[in-house]
């Protein structure tokens, strides 16, 4: 499939048939309907080759209106699910995000950045964004904190999701008489460390046990300050972090074990399956 297939294809094969509809309440001693149906294919072919490309769509050719085309590949679902790898479970139930979400836009994310900064340092133009995003994407983890880019450390990031106080508070409670004044004590000591164990301390996945300063325990933060949404006010946030890029081997230990660290975290803070597409790296 590395050869350029099929590149442009039309959303509007049917377009000529609803053309000729509409032609036939003139007159049909006017319009003939298999001429303007011939006509319509001759002018817009179902699928065009690299060059010339299409005309831009709605523009008017020969009185009918050009129709959207696409430039890509064509290919089997069968092929298109072997060519990504589908063996995460999350995405199984939907190959289509699993191809767009969970492979082309994190990699299209890590070349066009690539390519920003490339292009920005030739005229030594750089900036910190362009190297350290802001937030990252699931699948587009950072470098190890400290790790030079461009003779600039790799600052700190967060893996976890971004909520508001008010939402925090709604799923975790506010925790009683006991952790009054202190919400921050009671979403990590009274809620998630409990569970965290309760998971972990049976769990088969004896990583947990044997690595406990590296793989811990969900926690909630201050949200980072450009972690929470434009506009917004950061200290209305918190951030439930389950990973970080530092020390290298707690990276190391979660890049070799995403799968099994994210569940568990899931678990424990009482997430359902969906909230993982909410997941992020957030740089603070």
């Amino acid at each position: 499939m590395d050869r350029l297939y099929s590149p442009y294809i039309s959303q509007q094969a049917t377009a000529g048939e609803r053309a000729t509809n509409i032609s036939t309440q003139f007159s049909s001693t006017v319009f003939d309907q298999a001429k303007l149906r011939s006509g319509f294919h001759e002018l817009f072919p179902p699928t065009l080759d690299l060059d010339p490309h299409p005309p831009v769509a709605n523009m008017l050719v020969e009185g009918h209106r050009s129709p959207q085309y696409f430039l890509g590949w064509v290919m089997p679902l069968v092929v298109a699910a072997e060519r990504f790898s589908t063996d995460e479970e999350n995405f199984r139930a939907d190959l289509l995000g699993y191809f767009n979400r969970g492979v082309l836009s994190p990699k299209w994310h890590k070349v066009t950045a690539n390519s920003r900064v490339s292009a920005s340092a030739s005229n030594n133009e750089v900036s910190f964004d362009e190297l350290f995003p802001p937030v990252l994407e699931l699948n587009s983890p950072p470098l190890i904190s400290t790790m030079p880019v461009e003779n600039i450390p790799t600052p700190r990031y967060l893996l976890g999701w971004v909520m508001s106080w008010g939402d925090a508070m709604n799923h975790f409670g506010r925790g009683g008489d006991k952790y009054q004044g202190d919400p921050f004590g009671y979403f990590n000591r009274g809620v998630l460390t409990p569970n965290w164990i309760k998971i972990t301390e049976n769990a088969p996945a004896s990583i947990f046990r044997r690595h406990p300063q590296h793989i811990c325990s969900p926690r909630v933060m201050n949200c980072p300050k450009d972690g929470a949404p434009p506009g917004e006010d950061f200290m209305k946030y918190v951030i439930i972090r389950i990973a970080r890029n530092s020390p290298s081997q707690g990276m190391s230990l979660y890049e070799e074990h995403k799968e099994k660290i994210i569940e568990a975290a899931m678990e424990a803070i009482n997430f359902p399956r969906e909230k993982r597409a909410e997941l992020k790296w957030y740089r603070i």
